[in-house]
């Protein structure tokens, strides 16, 4: 829809050619005046959108990304070594991580440094664009939320979670 039941304008932008996560939101350079959001669209999130807002406002960051805390376990005893002799032995740990959500909040002006780490097209948050900001000394924060993060970007996650009833219970009855 165009966001008018939920007081907001939404207008869509549709990529011609493949221009990478950051890339793909520079066509809509001229339709933002203000702080913009960009959420992926291959995660399904319970986040509270104006909290969000309201800490990157009040950060002076040039972005803020949602962050989610995970946990990863591993499948096998993990052996730290020096000078060849084992120095600590971990049966199976678990780690704690803070994973990116595919959510990010920026200021107007990170139009202009996604336009010069990409030449003006191909480029991406992660890979290009986070790392430009940080080199260039910009304030990037994080917003760490408790509610659910889905991540469906592989057709292995999606069934996945489809088959559990995860996205239904998260989406609706209707949800494919």
């Amino acid at each position: 829809g165009d966001g008018s039941e939920f007081g907001v304008k939404i207008t869509y932008l549709i990529e011609q050619e493949e221009l990478k996560t950051a890339g793909s939101i520079l066509p809509g350079k001229g339709l933002v005046k203000e702080d913009f959001l960009v959420v992926m669209g291959d995660s399904i999130m319970g986040i509270d959108i104006a909290e969000m807002a309201k800490q990157h406002r009040h950060s002076g960051a040039i972005a803020t990304l949602a962050l989610k805390e995970q946990e990863m376990y591993f499948e096998y005893g993990v052996v730290d070594m020096e000078d060849g002799c084992v120095k600590h032995f971990r049966e199976k740990p678990k780690i704690d991580y803070l994973a990116n959500a595919g959510m990010y909040m920026f200021r107007h002006k990170a139009f202009e440094f996604i336009e010069k780490v990409g030449g003006g097209s191909v480029c991406d948050f992660a890979h290009d664009v986070f790392p430009a900001l940080l080199k260039q000394g910009e304030k990037i924060c994080a917003y760490t939320f408790k509610g659910y993060w889905v991540d469906i970007g592989r057709i292995a996650d999606y069934e996945k979670y489809r088959g559990k009833g995860v996205l239904k219970g998260i989406m609706g009855k209707d949800f494919l």
